[in-house]
């Protein structure tokens, strides 16, 4: 099974440094069987959720476009991750 996981980090480094460790291209750690989607952009990061099935999200909470909430007031709250 490959699990789809979605990086969400406006941080260039810390989302490259995050997908290298989740996909076990860091020396000793041992990745997972995925299929990793990555994105600087909370707005980025809820098209990719309305379009794609994804199992896992890993999410920057101190964005500040995530902290405001002002991207998910209009988000549907039923939205199927």
């Amino acid at each position: 099974m490959s699990w789809r996981i979605l990086v969400v980090e406006d941080e260039d480094d810390i989302r490259e440094q995050t997908v290298d460790l989740l996909s076990g291209s860091v020396p000793s750690v041992e990745g997972i069987p995925a299929d990793i989607r990555a994105t600087g952009s909370f707005d980025q990061a809820l098209h990719l959720l309305e379009s794609e099935p994804f199992d896992v999200v890993v999410l920057d909470i101190r964005d500040q476009s995530v902290v405001d909430g002002s991207p998910t007031d209009d988000a549907d709250s039923g939205l199927d991750v």
